[in-house]
Formats: C-alpha cells, structure tokens, sequence
C-alpha cells in the first residue's frame, strides 16, 4: 500500500514539474539537487482494516520548495500561491492514482525557515488518502 500511495505521488510531483525526493526532514538539506521540488516525509498509517480486503487510511506530509534566495515579501506571497495551486493539482493527480479510494482534508502553510542552505521558499502540506486493499496485494 505504502508502494502505491509514494510511487503514485512521485508520479503526480513529476507531471507538475517538480524533481521528487522522499525520507525524513533531517536529510533534505543535503539530497534536494533541483528545484521545484516535493521532499515527502514518510507516510504514516492511522488506520486500517483488519480482515482481508478494506481500506488503509494514510496522513501525508510534503514540502514543496522552490527556488528563493533573494525573494521579497511579496515575491514570497507570489511563489506561496503558486506552490498552493501546485500541492492541491498534485493531490487531484494523486486521487487517479490506481487503488486509491480519495484524499481529502489537505491543509497547507508557508514554511517558516528554508529546509535547504539554498534558501528556498517552501510550503508545507499535509493531507489524508484513503487506499484500498486486498491481502493478497500486501504481501511482497
């Protein structure tokens, strides 16, 4: 399910032009190459069926960054509202993915300090998706 749910994402951050990288936040200063980019902390399961087929509730976090050394204030509030426009198509692009039921509850905020020494500018996000699933298709 976890498979699905960061292949699915990695595929929606790429169709929205943005290089996709995942892990916890501590190791995003020294991964992140280009940007934009979507950093993914590791999804966590709050809730799952227990019989043999049901659905898997995830909370996701993402950061999207784009570049922003040397932005002012309102050239922040410009590159936040096109980060906000970003995250929410790349839920929409997520919601088709395969075996996913549907994401809702998506919050977004301005980051409050660059993740990178780069000095981007960065949103953060969090949103639920609800995965379906069968027993047979958890075992690998």
């Amino acid at each position: 399910m976890r498979k699905i749910l960061t292949a699915g994402l990695e595929r929606a951050a790429g169709e929205a032009g943005y290089a996709f990288y995942s892990g916890f936040g501590y190791r995003c200063g020294g991964t992140v190459c280009r940007f934009p980019a979507v950093w993914l902390m590791p999804p966590r399961l709050t809730e799952a069926a227990t019989g043999d087929e049901g659905e898997a509730l995830y909370r996701v976090e993402m950061v999207l960054m784009a570049a922003g050394a040397g932005v002012d204030g309102r050239g922040r509030e410009r590159v936040w509202n096109r980060l906000e426009r970003d995250a929410l198509a790349i839920c929409r692009r997520l919601a088709r993915t395969a075996g996913v039921v549907r994401v809702w509850a998506a919050e977004c905020g301005p980051g409050e300090c660059p993740m990178t020494a780069a000095g981007e500018v960065s949103l953060k996000v969090s949103f639920r998706v609800s995965l379906f699933f069968r027993a047979d298709d958890c075992g690998e």
